[in-house]
């Protein structure tokens, strides 16, 4: 599981980590890194004599556990620092991400693998910033997915994660790989990056009821379902 967390100063950021945790046994868990890594920028913004006015957390779709500890690790930071909090999209914020280290992007498709023959999906234009602060990206099958795939323009770039290319053909893929950006920064700029847009409307989210946004049953509830 990756996660990551950043400090911007209004739209620059000034820190920023990745969080690689491993599954292996005896190896590190994404939480207690992350934990470690928010300690560090912590440390960081006081030897730098600044202070922290809010923080924006991706609250999905994306990983189960991935999405409980980022929200739940956001939570408990603002409670105890009685911070606001702002909620982002996960595919917004990886458009934010991307549009900032490629300049040239104007507009983007998102695509994550939801599993299970499915996909998460967004598509975003720089030219209209409250569409991505605004935006709820959706879940599609794998189907409709590789229609939509193939179907962008010129003008459209492609990001997400490496299964990004669906079920296209070796030339499709070709074609579609030339469109495909990678994340030089972290996500979580891109969430402060929407987060600070919707601050500034004053879209904040109450700490104690923020909730995950899955858009689908984790596998455990669907075989539940299947077998009640």
């Amino acid at each position: 599981m990756t996660a990551s967390l950043a400090v911007l100063d209004g739209s620059e950021p000034i820190f920023q980590r990745r969080v690689d945790g491993s599954l292996s046994p005896g190896s590190p868990r994404s939480a207690a890194l992350l934990a470690t890594e928010l300690r560090n920028a912590i440390a960081w913004i006081q030897s730098s004599q600044r202070s922290v006015d809010l923080v924006s957390v991706a609250i999905g779709p994306g990983s189960f556990t991935g999405l409980r500890v980022g929200v739940t690790t956001a939570k408990a930071f603002c409670y105890a620092r009685s911070l606001p909090l702002v909620t982002v999209d996960s595919l917004a914020a990886i458009a934010a991400t991307v549009m900032h280290d490629h300049a040239a992007c104007r507009q983007i498709l998102i695509g994550l693998n939801a599993y299970r023959g499915q996909r998460y999906r967004g598509r975003f234009d720089r030219d209209d910033a409250m569409s991505i602060a605004e935006f709820h990206s959706d879940i599609v099958t794998d189907s409709q997915w590789n229609d939509e795939l193939r179907g962008i323009s010129d003008a459209v770039c492609v990001a997400g994660d490496q299964t990004v290319l669906g079920s296209a053909s070796i030339d499709e893929s070709t074609a579609i790989a030339k469109k495909f950006l990678q994340r030089e920064s972290v996500d979580a700029v891109g969430v402060g990056l929407v987060g600070r847009i919707l601050a500034d409307r004053g879209e904040f989210t109450d700490v104690m009821t923020c909730a995950p946004r899955y858009l689908k049953p984790s596998a455990a509830e669907e075989k539940a379902a299947r077998n009640p």
